[in-house]
């Protein structure tokens, strides 16, 4: 028999992702390609396409030309609905319908870094930092909130993500083939031995158990790789690229024990679920252990495991990360400001504004209430940002680290991360500490508002006089009815941050020379002097802990589009409210809501 070549992909390449959905011992799971992997018929270069299964249809790799972030197609019976990656059918929970807010059954893709920590738990972390490196995935400090939000990503694989992930899975089939022996054991003549370390790669790379035709499948992948006289070595290259280009490996299903009807997860699904929110990686092998069980579900279990993973550093360091991205604070890494008004904002400037910025993100792990977010006065500075505050450095007794930073007490004007020059410099404009820009950072991210859009063209009110102090631009858009319908929500909250400067310095009079007045009156009523007094305000009231719910439920329902109803979280907010208010709190209460928990029926 005449060997074939296999110095291109067999037909393995993106076939793996004509996946397909079908309804296994009442259990949704993802199939191979119908026929095998090396049967479907795709050329090399070819787009991996929906195939009907006649319980729906899935999109495995992004849809037919469609661009990144487009729709893909729903499985779970919606009978090719559109929706997007992080899939509903297009449709918004309403709190009048029977799901009572719930998302509907759904296929969500992973994030590329999240493919990336999953590809370091299979073979290893060598590999996974050289594929971060090589296809430049986002890491903590660049992520967005939540992931799929980046501009590299999109809710549905498209063609350039798609091309992204079907190279990144032929990268690490190359890297099983340069490290065969110690990866798998086996012998370079031993292909039973290979076919051996598929299977246990697959169950791991699918985080279940495959089904009897997901065996079949892959035992038809490996008989056409026997066929064409392909090495051990070889035959775990291609098997591994056909696994990871698969749907099973790049989605997680939402569908339950009957994707048609509404109900909890799965097992394995709520397993992914937590593991994913929390630690932006598969489930180890204690929270898989108890899902394969089907105990994840008893008693307190699912808290306690949540609990858990709160308590590694690792899964700290994470979500500290989403909070960074949250607040918007890798901003200041880009944020453009005349170094004519602000010489010291240099590059070590930056540096070290990011770095304060993520002390004091992680010290809300501490056991105290998650709103010293907002009013805390501890921080960690340099000789640097010790000049922006106005502060003797080094402290007394303080103890200077390595990096020459130490733990000071800051000004008593100061309010927590409504002060930090992170925060305050990367909403700044160029030449004016804006009140809009502030005012807008504060309302979105710690009411979770949206701004209504602004007025038409022809209600536009005339350009504001020249030279117009901050200050004073506030009181005309206040004035003006068309600016003020959107103004009024957020330039209040501007206003009472005007005693800080471009980065963050703290001043008396402002950029036209004006005594600083940082009273306001905000959308709610109340009256606040000052930073202090708004931080202490927002800490105080419902929205802060409703928004900060909200938030993390998008973030761990991945949700880049979908709309989420009030009673989708307030429960949520509730079991927070009615908590000691530590962050961990917040986390625990998310990962055990039903939101999380549970699926409505699918759109019919």
């Amino acid at each position: 028999m005449q060997r074939r070549e296999l110095e291109n992909p067999p037909a393995v390449r993106k076939c793996a992702a004509r996946g397909r959905i079908s309804v296994v011992g009442g259990a949704a799971v993802l199939l191979l390609g119908a026929g095998g992997l090396a049967a479907c018929g795709q050329t090399a270069g070819s787009k991996a396409k929906s195939e009907d299964t006649g319980s729906g249809s899935v999109t495995g790799a992004g849809g037919s030309g469609t661009p990144d972030g487009a729709s893909a197609t729903t499985a779970a019976g919606q009978g090719g609905v559109p929706v997007d990656g992080s899939t509903t059918g297009g449709v918004a929970p309403t709190c009048d319908d029977a799901g009572g807010g719930l998302l509907p059954k759904r296929l969500t893709r992973l994030a590329f870094p999240q493919l990336a920590n999953a590809i370091g738990q299979l073979f290893g972390d060598e590999i996974a930092d050289e594929v971060r490196a090589e296809f430049e995935l986002p890491g903590l400090a660049e992520r967005a909130f939540p992931a799929l939000a980046h501009a590299s990503e999109g809710a549905a694989f498209g063609e350039q993500s798609w091309s992204k992930a079907d190279a990144i899975a032929q990268r690490v089939g190359e890297h099983v083939l340069n490290e065969f022996a110690s990866l798998t054991g086996c012998e370079a003549s031993d292909t039973a031995c290979s076919e051996a370390y598929l299977h246990d790669v697959a169950a791991e790379a699918y985080r279940r158990p495959l089904t009897s035709d997901e065996e079949a499948s892959l035992a038809q992948l490996i008989d056409s790789l026997t066929a064409t006289e392909a090495s051990a070595a070889e035959m775990a290259q291609y098997g591994v690229y056909g696994l990871l280009s698969s749907p099973a490996f790049l989605y997680r299903t939402e569908f339950g024990a009957d994707p048609e009807q509404a109900g909890p997860l799965a097992p394995a699904e709520l397993a992914d679920q937590l593991a994913y929110f929390l630690t932006d990686a598969p489930p180890d092998d204690e929270l898989r252990e108890l899902a394969e069980q089907g105990a994840l579900l008893e008693g307190s279990n699912l808290e306690q495991q949540a609990v858990r993973l709160l308590g590694e550093r690792s899964v700290q360091q994470n979500l500290s990360g989403a909070l960074n991205a949250h607040f918007g604070l890798p901003n200041v890494e880009y944020v453009v400001i005349d170094a004519a008004l602000a010489p010291t904002f240099d590059q070590a400037m930056r540096q070290s504004m990011r770095h304060e910025a993520e002390w004091f993100l992680e010290q809300l792990w501490q056991p105290e209430p998650f709103a010293q977010l907002l009013f805390g006065r501890r921080s960690f500075v340099d000789e640097r940002l010790a000049a922006v505050y106005g502060i003797e450095f080094p402290p007394p007794d303080a103890s200077v680290d390595a990096d020459g930073f130490a733990r000071v007490e800051l000004p008593a004007e100061r309010a927590g991360l409504l002060t930090l020059p992170a925060f305050l410099a990367s909403s700044s404009r160029p030449d004016v500490a804006s009140v809009v820009l502030r005012g807008l950072r504060v309302v979105t991210s710690f009411g979770c508002a949206a701004p209504a859009p602004g007025p038409p063209e022809d209600d536009m009110p005339s350009e504001l006089p020249v030279g117009a102090s901050q200050a004073e631009a506030a009181a005309i858009r206040a004035a003006e009815p068309a600016c003020a319908q959107c103004h009024d929500a957020f330039d209040p909250q501007g206003l009472a941050l005007q005693h800080f400067g471009l980065i963050g310095e703290y001043r008396d009079v402002d950029e036209a020379g004006e005594p600083i007045d940082s009273s306001a009156t905000l959308s709610d009523g109340a009256t606040v002097s000052g930073a202090a007094e708004l931080g202490a305000h927002l800490a105080a009231t419902d929205d802060f802990g409703a928004c900060m719910s909200k938030a993390w439920l998008s973030y761990a329902l991945q949700s880049v589009s979908e709309t989420l109803e009030p009673c989708a979280y307030e429960s949520i907010a509730q079991t927070f409210r009615a908590s000691p208010g530590t962050l961990s709190d917040l986390l625990v209460a998310v990962a055990t809501a039903p939101a999380l928990r549970e699926r409505s029926a699918p759109a019919q």
